[in-house]
């Protein structure tokens, strides 16, 4: 049936702040509940290691550590879709084009349940060969496979859940999407406790807690786009696959995140196997509490480059340059600030981050201590990268934003991560994370400054289905 047109405005009234509102109060409201909601996310690893660590032991957090990059892998299927969908969405929406906006929901909606399903199934049948390339030993890969195995059920409610998200914070209820994510944490932890430490069943525990917790979000979410609250709706004539102009153009655009994903999964396979020929078991513990120490430090900066998406898209959409560029410079001091904070307390309280991980102490909290100041050395430039990662994405330049994520992670991390451990064995690993994120940084500081002058002139071209000629700003 025909929306009519004061339904169309009403529907269009939250979504239109992104065009309108104060930038600063704007990078706050978004970017508050994304930050809680990465942090919320990122507890369902972070919170199984805490309590296996608690409860099993040093090699309970290795192997689930070891499954690290296959979550990272799973993640990208999510991310690609989510993200990339998202982006063109938010353009479209600054457009006016609401119809085609909601035919790339629908699209993407599909696409979270389709591709995990198809990723499931092949790990599923390639467990012990896939943990055994990422570093499992004969200790380690009974523990793992188990995780793994049962983890791989909440696929589908991981990938819909932490997907539509996005899409959430773009239709103007950013505080909604934190929720949704709150609540996952919270069924999490709970069960966690119960699973755990009550019931003793160890990393299968583990893994069903957060089976059942991504359940939870995945049902969330659901409720909120069949609900009166959500202005864009699952249509089921956009359920249909447009491979040509909908989903090639979305896929295009979250390529950056997805290569970073899938890149992240192959360091941590990397890493995983240097750390076991150059520290063994207890070296991958001590680089798993590290992993799980800087997820909890770095995410804020990931929740304010997802919170700053939906407001550079939708302004580049409507042609308002001068907005997507003072989003881009308050994100970006926001971001430094905070990475200063975070490499300032990583100094100072190492010992303590890692006693929060473990209940072994000695050596194994000495190790990875000292691997957490090292790691985070560089750590306060780590935030302008993916600001400026973001706002590629969003003014339609995915390929530059792809060869910045491809550089800190691929281009030069792994060759980092060969190199540097023979010339100083386990120091030559650590130190192979700061090297990248400066190095990286430059790239970013060069790609970032050329669009942002193209910006200020007031034009630019983006060719995924809009048109292809220099687009400028309106007057004023």
């Amino acid at each position: 049936m025909p929306v009519r047109t004061d339904q169309r405005a009403q529907q269009s009234a939250e979504p239109s702040r992104l065009g309108t509102e104060a930038i600063v109060p704007l990078l706050v409201r978004f970017s508050l509940p994304a930050i809680v909601g990465v942090l919320v996310n990122a507890l369902y690893n972070i919170v199984d290691r805490v309590f296996v660590g608690q409860s099993v032991g040093s090699l309970g957090i290795a192997a689930i550590s070891l499954t690290f990059p296959i979550a990272l892998l799973m993640l990208a299927s999510s991310v690609i879709v989510g993200v990339g969908a998202n982006a063109l969405f938010a353009i479209r929406m600054g457009e006016g084009k609401r119809d085609e906006a909601e035919h790339i929901f629908g699209n993407a909606a599909l696409l979270l349940v389709a591709l995990p399903l198809v990723l499931s199934l092949a790990l599923a049948l390639l467990t012990d060969e896939v943990l055994l390339a990422s570093g499992a030993s004969g200790e380690t890969l009974p523990m793992a496979r188990q995780y793994l195995r049962i983890s791989l059920i909440g696929s589908v409610f991981s990938s819909f859940g932490h997907g539509m998200t996005h899409f959430i914070r773009t239709d103007g209820h950013p505080r909604t999407a934190m929720l949704s994510q709150i609540l996952g944490a919270v069924v999490n932890i709970a069960l966690d406790a119960v699973f755990v430490i009550g019931m003793g069943m160890g990393v299968a525990g583990a893994a069903w807690a957060t089976v059942l917790a991504q359940l939870s979000t995945c049902v969330y979410v659901l409720v909120y786009f069949l609900s009166p609250i959500s202005t864009v709706k699952l249509r089921r004539r956009y359920l249909r696959l447009d491979l040509r102009r909908i989903v090639l153009p979305f896929m295009f655009l979250g390529l950056p995140h997805f290569a970073m994903q899938m890149a992240s999964s192959l360091v941590n396979t990397v890493l995983n196997r240097s750390l076991l020929e150059y520290g063994g078991d207890l070296a991958v513990t001590s680089v798993g509490i590290v992993m799980s120490a800087n997820t909890v430090l770095i995410l804020p900066m990931m929740g304010l480059s997802q919170g700053s998406q939906p407001i550079f898209g939708y302004n580049f959409g409507a042609r308002r340059f001068d907005r997507v560029l003072d989003a881009f410079r308050y994100a970006c001091v926001g971001a430094t600030a905070y990475g200063l904070l975070t490499w300032a307390l990583s100094i100072a309280f190492a010992p303590q981050i890692v006693g929060l991980f473990t209940k072994d102490s000695g050596e194994i909290v000495e190790m990875a201590a000292h691997a957490l100041v090292v790691f985070n050395f560089m750590i306060p430039v780590i935030g302008f990268q993916m600001i400026t990662s973001t706002m590629l994405q969003s003014i339609g330049q995915p390929m530059k934003s792809l060869l910045m994520s491809l550089s800190r992670q691929v281009l030069v991390l792994i060759p980092l991560l060969f190199i540097l451990p023979r010339a100083f064995g386990l120091s030559g690993v650590y130190a192979s994370f700061p090297a990248s994120d400066f190095l990286s940084c430059l790239l970013a500081a060069a790609l970032g400054w050329r669009e942002v002058r193209r910006l200020k002139r007031g034009e630019t071209t983006f060719t995924l289905g809009m048109d292809t000629n220099a687009a400028r700003a309106p007057s004023t």
